[in-house]
């Protein structure tokens, strides 16, 4: 019998929960061709400086043969080229998936405004093409567009901690249809095509535009200010649509509330919590992805926005010091795409939301929060150099998903009237964006001197890291339970307590 088949057996405190079925596959993707030509001038006009120029970009990506190879679930199936060259899931063969030919301009203005060489504004605008390397025919490849996955529910009815009779097979008695069952599982149907319009085509291909500016002066020799802003939004975003579910969001239930479970850790824990949906039974299993332009379902947004401040100083004595603080700003929207799917492609801080009626979150702002950074170096008498570096770092981003189970659900006062399609359903209790962990402070020291004895040179170092000895965390279980196991917060990156080492270095 093939093993690996079964790829999760999942129990909760004891009580079986899911199973999760598989069949195996080999998949092949290549890229074809991957072309940039570029080509910039420069003009001065008196006091401005003009840089401009442009970028083609040329990228053919394609599947190779794969196969999905036979087991417990499915007899196995050879993919092999297209007639045509195209990749065609639907004709279960591979091909050619995306021929993306781009334009992307680049512009650099710099004006020196008193003519002296000391103080200078500078404005840029570009456009850049987003990677890709085999993202897009990995998504494409009949290999992953046929159901390779399917989770049921589970209930261990003999107790003997199995899904398996004593013979192999599988004890279907115990298993029922779970919310993330794929009815094509086993069957060989593709379930996943995307948009010839996203695949084919000038200027089709992900991007993103970023917008500079910024001053910089001279306020005494060898010391000078810098102040910059930036801001950056991507374009041609794509979102996957299930057309197998209602576009208007009727193929869910509600909107109904929880009472949210108290906790001193959870700010505005244990008050309702509303606007929540689940999929009705009737559509579990159905699968017809539709992949294609997120603006063809009113778009979607994500801006990225900063500002820099430093300054630089140079003295005799090789003498270095240079500060600057600098801050971001992140607003991502989802609100307004009706299609019933998930974003695919977003940047970092979107939310898989597109087109389900639940929109908890799908506006998200992660505010400025500024970091610091400063360095320092000078030379002491007896040739010893003394450096240091200090940074002020804000905390990580703290969020509070809850997976409750049907029990807890009803205990909590559900308001959807019926037990969840699937044995739980997972509720972020916090907003990104809301609550952040503590800031880092920390100062790291080194001392060096160098002896020179004819042609050799010794190099002694003494580092001191973490002077403040801060026990900054960097990472944490954000995962919130209600279980006696509970590990909310429970920090899993500490930073390295204070360190001192000596180091040396000959050369000759």
């Amino acid at each position: 019998m093939w093993t690996g088949d079964i790829s999760a057996l999942t129990v909760s405190s004891g009580v079986s929960t899911s199973v999760t079925e598989r069949i195996a596959s080999e998949a092949r993707e290549s890229i074809k061709a991957d072309t940039g030509i570029f080509g910039q001038d420069r003009w001065t006009i008196k006091r401005a400086t003009i840089n401009a120029g442009v970028r083609f970009d040329w990228y053919i990506g394609a599947t190779g043969e794969g196969d999905l190879l036979p087991g417990r679930f499915y007899a196995g199936q050879h993919f092999g080229p297209c007639a045509d060259g195209v990749n065609n899931p639907s004709a279960g063969c591979v091909g050619r998936v995306q021929n993306w030919k781009d334009i992307s301009p680049r512009l650099g203005i710099s004006y020196d405004v008193f003519g002296n060489g000391r103080t200078a504004v500078k404005t840029s605008i570009a456009r850049y093409v987003n990677g890709d390397v085999n993202t897009t025919t990995g998504q494409n490849n009949p290999v992953g567009t046929v159901p390779t996955q399917s989770t049921y529910n589970w209930n261990d009815i003999d107790r003997n901690n199995s899904i398996f009779n004593p013979d192999g097979s599988v004890q279907t008695n115990e298993l029922t249809p779970g919310a993330l069952t794929n009815a094509n599982f086993g069957r060989g149907v593709v379930t996943t095509v995307q948009d010839p319009a996203t695949l084919v085509g000038w200027g089709v291909r992900p991007y993103n535009w970023e917008y500079a500016a910024s001053v910089q002066h001279e306020l005494v020799p060898r010391v000078s200010v810098n102040g910059g802003y930036y801001r950056r939004w991507y374009g041609n975003q794509t979102t996957l649509q299930n057309r197998a579910l209602n576009a208007d969001g009727s193929s869910f239930d509600g909107p109904f509330c929880i009472n949210t479970p108290s906790d001193a850790l959870v700010p505005a824990s244990g008050t309702p919590l509303c606007g929540l949906f689940d999929l009705k039974p009737a559509f579990v299993g159905k699968v017809d992805n539709f992949r294609t332009f997120a603006s063809n379902f009113g778009g979607v947004s994500n801006v990225i926005q900063g500002f820099d401040i430093s300054t630089t100083a140079r003295f005799s004595g090789s003498t270095y010091f240079q500060a600057g603080i600098n801050a971001q700003k992140i607003n991502t929207d989802t609100c307004n795409a009706p299609a019933v799917g998930t974003l695919i492609g977003f940047a970092p801080g979107a939310v898989s939301q597109v087109g389900n009626p639940e929109k908890l979150f799908c506006k998200q702002t992660f505010p400025y929060r500024p970091d610091v950074k400063v360095v320092a170096y000078t030379t002491l008498p007896l040739d010893v150099q003394i450096s240091g570096t200090y940074q002020f770092t804000q905390g990580v981003n703290i969020l509070a998903p809850w997976t409750a189970t049907n029990a807890a659900l009803t205990a909590a006062g559900s308001t959807l009237g019926r037990a969840l399609v699937s044995t739980s359903k997972t509720f972020n209790l916090l907003a990104p964006g809301q609550t952040y962990g503590d800031n880092l402070n920390q100062l790291d020291l080194r001392a060096s001197r160098r002896f020179k004895m004819n042609r050799m040179i010794f190099k002694l170092d003494a580092d001191l890291y973490n002077v403040f000895n801060s026990d900054f965390v960097n990472s944490v279980n954000t995962t919130f339970s209600t279980t006696a196991g509970n590990q909310f917060l429970r920090p899993t990156g500490v930073l390295q307590g204070r360190l001192f080492k000596l180091g040396w270095q000959i050369q000759f």
